[in-house]
């Protein structure tokens, strides 16, 4: 694990515009301040199985549904079984712990890599795969890759990230948390408190 030094923190939210200590309190609501799993060294993540609905194609849906009647029929093939028993396992998947997360993005990976890696949420800053593009990178690959490298590449994604949101961008520089947690967390942040526990954050970072 490659960690992020307080010094780093610093000088890269500075380059970027930003006062360190609001840097510092998105990273502590977000993971803690980690942004790999300190006992088995893997990213942290949440994989999100309504964005795999959507991330999937039609098609492959498609072969899920015909697999699913297959298995009520009792006609389904070995593979049909086994798609369908890693579907499920996609479903099922709430706000785990990481090795259940890491067993629903494995099972989703299996059906759709890309679309596993677009819905799932990745390291300190926990960026969702598909805003890839706004985090610098040309490809889901590309950014999980380098988020794997260090937490170095996890924070300039992030900082990259605010910074293609002007709106975004001007909320962090304000401290105004409620559009902060908006445009960070989306539309449905009170229901988690996001923008109460980004002002507590800030307020207990020195």
């Amino acid at each position: 694990m490659n960690r992020l030094t307080p010094l780093q923190i610093k000088s890269a939210a500075m380059a970027a515009g930003f006062e360190p200590r609001t840097v510092q309190a998105i990273l502590k609501v977000e993971t803690g301040g980690s942004g790999y799993d300190l006992t088995t060294g893997k990213l942290l993540i949440q994989f999100e199985p309504s964005w795999f609905r959507r991330k999937l194609s039609k098609a492959r849906l498609l072969e899920i549904e015909r697999a699913r009647l297959a298995r009520a029929a009792g006609t389904a093939s070995t593979i049909q079984l086994s798609l369908i028993a890693a579907w499920e396992t996609t479903q099922a998947n709430g706000v785990e712990g990481q090795r259940r997360e890491w067993e629903a993005f494995n099972a989703a990976f299996s059906i759709d890599k890309t679309a596993a890696m677009l819905s799932t949420s990745w390291g300190l800053p926990q960026m969702m795969g598909f805003n890839h593009a706004a985090l610098g990178f040309a490809t889901v690959d590309a950014l999980v890759d380098s988020f794997r490298e260090s937490e170095a590449n996890q924070l300039a994604g992030m900082l990259r990230f605010i910074q293609s949101k002007p709106a975004l961008a001007r909320a962090v520089k304000a401290k105004d948390w409620a559009m902060v947690a908006y445009y960070y967390n989306g539309a449905g942040y009170k229901q988690f408190n996001y923008d109460r526990r980004l002002a507590a954050a800030y307020a207990s970072v020195s």
